[in-house]
């Protein structure tokens, strides 16, 4: 739902108004102008009511519950409200309250042909479900909780409740979004949520995020566009496709996504810098220092947007500009570990090699197992005089105890070992592009004997490509884009490819994948 405007109509024309919009079909308009009325007026009844009865239609049904109740509260005698409500609750799988409510407006005399078949049904489902979903008033407590970002306790609360109603797939939902909103696998509560209320857009949408942040994107992309089909105007879905569709390298279609949420919601700002990301990696630089300082002139404190300028920034080559924004996310948020590694690399290309070290090891104090500023804490420490080569193994030897050695499995190699046939040599860099690294081995990738070899080509770099990069590509006999997958994924595709021998081309430089 969006966020209210300003009352600008005397409340009986905005409501007018409202309601034309919403027998038409135009539900983002419609719920604009209802909200604003509740700005002004929280209880106007007929808002209230036709609010809940919008959060019904695009599928929002534990959504919709607190302003139905509202509007039922503020007239407890009114027919349609009380078949409103009682539809929600019984939507939502509360069926032992909607046949409560069901049951107290027929003994007000309240009672029609709709009413009476839809206490019918609730009978019918209070008898094969009883006790399987908690009261109105639990879940108007746990959605207020959730909605006020207290989630540790919404976890407390519905991991309690869950034993008691387990098809409850309101509760299960805000179970697993509060879990995940903590960094914390919600994954198996919102599976169970969507398989309760499959045309639920949260459901859908929170599952996507869990999905998400597990590395199963196509999974992500696949909940997300589910979500939209049934609430076309959910933003922050929106938001998150665009967020899983740049982390899978799909990076107009990202843009796309961005667009389509901004334009239902503007002052998204998540949104805004996010966008930013996306255009940074299409090469559109201007234009996305523009979006990450627009983020900012709508959210000043958002550290990701004072980070993402900093990203951008530095790669117009402003490096005092960009250090300025990293120091501007440091404080507000001094244990932003990956703000101090990207302050510390601006400060080793601007020469100052001491002040880059000591970012990069404040941000492995703040986050230990953050390889890549371990990686260029040594980048670093190669390039100081003053190291020498016994502090440099040292590093390396933190590096590996810290980031490989967990991860060691004895290898099998179940490979063809006959002598007659060629040999796969596969090749791992973030550098197939124009850079300085490429220009020492582009030979070794393009000038082979390809009767005894076949060359695999591992591309962890996430921009768009250039003239170098289809250089590359032409060159070898197969050609990977790894940068979307995670490490576990490329792993399992060096197996199935069938390596002989792995070559890494990074080191310790950006984009390797050690």
């Amino acid at each position: 739902m969006t966020a209210p405007v300003p009352q600008t109509l005397p409340p009986e024309v905005a409501l007018q108004q409202a309601v034309a919009h919403h027998q038409a079909g135009r539900l983002s308009e419609a719920e604009d102008l209802y909200r604003a009325i509740l700005h002004a007026q929280p209880g106007q009844a007929d808002a209230n009511h036709n609010l809940g009865v919008l959060a019904m239609q695009v599928g929002q049904h534990t959504a919709a519950l607190p302003y139905l109740r509202a509007a039922l509260d503020a007239n407890p005698t009114q027919g349609q409200y009380v078949l409103s409500y009682a539809e929600a609750l019984l939507t939502a799988g509360q069926a032992a309250e909607a046949l409560t409510i069901l049951r107290g407006a027929l003994q007000r005399g309240i009672d029609t042909p709709a009413l009476q078949a839809l206490r019918q049904k609730a009978e019918a489902a209070t008898s094969s479900t009883a006790g399987d979903a908690p009261t109105a008033a639990e879940m108007h407590q746990l959605v207020a909780l959730f909605n006020a970002g207290r989630h540790a306790e919404v976890v407390t609360r519905t991991s309690a409740l869950v034993d008691r109603y387990p098809n409850c797939g309101a509760i299960l939902m805000l179970l697993g979004a509060s879990l995940h909103t903590q960094g914390k696998s919600g994954l198996q509560a919102l599976r169970k949520a969507v398989e309760l209320m499959p045309d639920d857009a949260d459901a859908r949408s929170n599952l996507g995020n869990a999905l998400q942040a597990l590395g199963q994107l196509d999974a992500a992309v696949a909940n997300y566009r589910r979500a939209l089909e049934i609430k076309p105007d959910l933003a922050e879905a929106h938001s998150n496709l665009g967020n899983a569709l740049q982390a899978l390298g799909q990076f107009e279609a990202a843009v796309a996504s961005y667009g389509r949420a901004l334009e239902i919601k503007p002052d998204l700002a998540e949104a805004r810098s996010n966008l930013g990301l996306a255009l940074q990696a299409l090469g559109q630089l201007d234009e996305a220092v523009a979006s990450h300082r627009r983020a900012l002139e709508i959210k000043p404190d958002l550290t990701d947007a004072h980070n993402n300028l900093g990203n951008a920034l530095y790669k117009l080559g402003r490096l005092d500009a960009a250090v300025a924004s990293y120091v501007r996310a440091l404080k507000i948020k001094p244990d932003f570990a990956v703000a101090h590694n990207n302050l510390g690399i601006v400060l080793k290309d601007l020469g100052q090699l001491n002040e880059a070290m000591a970012s990069y090891r404040r941000a492995l104090e703040i986050k230990p197992d953050f390889a890549e500023a371990h990686s260029n804490l040594i980048f670093c420490l190669d390039m100081m005089p003053s190291v020498g080569l016994v502090e440099q193994h040292e590093e390396r030897r933190k590096w590996d105890e810290a980031h490989a050695a967990p991860l060691w499995q004895e290898p099998e190699h179940a490979n063809d070992r006959s002598p007659a046939r060629r040999l796969r040599v596969g090749y791992v860099s973030g550098d197939l592009r124009e850079h300085s690294a490429s220009k020492t081995f582009v030979g070794i990738l393009t000038q082979y004997d390809r009767a005894q070899f076949e060359v695999f080509a591992y591309s962890n770099y996430r921009g768009k490509g250039d003239a170098f990069t289809e250089r590359f590509r032409q060159g070898v006999t197969v050609w990977r884009d790894i940068g979307h997958l995670s490490d576990e994924a490329v792993a399992k595709l060096i197996r199935e490819d069938r390596i002989d021998i792995l070559v890494d081309l990074s080191g310790h430089s950006a984009g390797n994948r050690l």
